[in-house]
């Protein structure tokens, strides 16, 4: 076991070393560097890991070289699916997802083609086990706020809750309150809510929505 520790040790090293690029048993296989907390909580692991990637996705074939038994690669994930993938110069985080059924069987198929030995290992695994395959999906973080609904094919993010609200608190003035076309007058399509109506225990508290939230159903 002492002996795969230090071959990977190796690895990773010349990996972060080269920005990405490998050498030896790895020359010319795309390689990503996976770091997961294992099943054991609090115990993290960084694993060198030939993948295939499609957009934003890579994805591990998680062989064990056709072992019987399932490798780190694939036990970790399941366990913990948020971990962090090391690819080129780049680091970010991911979620882990064991893919199955077609999509599954496409992949591996993928993988064979560019790498003949890893159709060897489902021979070499006798039927003892299918041979999983991990999707990594990227994960985008939100821009500030939260998207709460489309508006003019645009979504909409919310701001982070606060006391100011109150003073902000608006609401959309029912189209029946308006002024008729024609009339000259300005149509306000906000009104404010004074803070008092946002005290707690009245009708127009518990409606009134403050500036952060805008009503249900409202999509401008």
């Amino acid at each position: 076991m002492s002996d795969i520790h230090d071959f990977n040790a190796r690895v990773i090293a010349g990996f972060r070393a080269n920005g990405g690029a490998v050498g030896g048993d790895f020359a010319g296989a795309t390689i990503l560097l996976l770091t997961t907390t294992g099943a054991t909580p609090g115990l993290e692991q960084v694993s060198p890991t030939v993948c295939r990637v499609e957009g934003d996705d890579a994805y591990v074939v998680a062989s064990k070289a056709g072992a019987p038994t399932n490798p780190d690669c694939y036990h970790n994930p399941v366990a913990n699916p948020e971990v962090t993938v090391e690819f080129g110069t780049d680091s970010y985080a991911v979620r882990a997802a064991v893919i199955e059924g077609a999509e599954r069987d496409r992949i591996y198929q993928a993988r064979a083609e560019q790498y003949p030995g890893c159709a060897e290992y489902e021979t070499l695994v006798g039927g003892a086990r299918v041979i999983p395959v991990v999707r990594l999906d990227r994960i985008r973080p939100d821009p500030p706020g939260r998207a709460i609904a489309p508006r003019h094919g645009r979504p909409i993010y919310r701001r982070p809750h606060d006391g100011s609200c109150r003073d902000r608190a608006v609401r959309l003035v029912p189209a029946s309150d308006r002024p008729a076309p024609g009339s000259g007058a300005a149509a306000p399509v906000l009104q404010r809510v004074a803070p008092a109506a946002r005290l707690r225990g009245t009708e127009a508290g518990r409606r009134a929505p403050c500036a952060c939230r805008p009503e249900p159903g409202v999509d401008g």
